[in-house]
C-alpha cells in the first residue's frame, strides 16, 4: 500500500508540473527589449543571437556595446537561456548606464563552448577560435 501512495504522488506532482511547463512555453518573452535574431556567417553557420539597443538613442552620440557571453547553464536552442543563466540579465539590469548600452549575447548550441578546452584543464595555451566564437565575432564586427 505504501508503493501505490508514492506512485500516486510521482502522477500527482507530474500533473502539476506539466501544466506549468505548458505555460511557460506559450508565456511572452521575459526580455522583449532584446530583439532574437539568428545570425548567419559569412559561412553559412548560424548563431541565436539577441540585441538590445539603448532606450533613447541620440543622433552622433557613441554607445557602449556590452558582449554577454554565458555560461554552461545558457547553452541550447531557445535564444533565450543566454540572458537567463546564473542570473546575469538581472544582473545587468542593476548597472548603471544599462538603459544606454547596446548589449549582444550569443547562445552556444548545447554541447559546445565559447572556448573549446576542458574546463578542468591547467593547460594555458590558446586554442583554436570555436565556431561559435568565430559567429559572435563577425557579429560584433558589423554593429561596430
Amino acid at each position: 500500500m505504501i508503493m501505490n501512495n508514492k506512485i500516486y504522488t510521482l502522477i500527482a506532482a507530474a500533473g502539476i508540473c506539466l501544466p506549468l511547463s505548458a505555460k511557460d512555453a506559450s508565456k511572452p518573452s521575459v526580455a522583449p527589449e532584446y530583439a532574437k535574431e539568428v545570425f548567419k556567417g559569412a559561412d553559412g553557420t548560424t548563431l541565436n543571437i539577441r540585441l538590445k539597443s539603448p532606450t533613447t538613442k541620440e543622433k552622433g552620440k557613441l554607445y557602449p556595446l556590452v558582449v554577454m557571453l554565458h555560461g554552461a547553464g545558457g547553452r541550447g536552442s531557445d535564444n533565450l537561456r543566454q540572458l537567463t543563466d546564473a542570473g546575469m540579465l538581472n544582473n545587468l539590469k542593476k548597472t548603471k548606464g544599462f538603459e544606454d548600452s547596446y548589449v549582444l549575447a550569443g547562445q552556444v548550441p548545447q554541447g559546445q563552448r565559447w572556448v573549446d578546452i576542458h574546463w578542468g584543464t591547467l593547460d594555458h595555451r590558446m586554442p583554436a577560435v570555436t565556431p561559435s566564437m568565430k559567429l559572435l565575432i563577425e557579429r560584433i564586427d558589423q554593429i561596430l
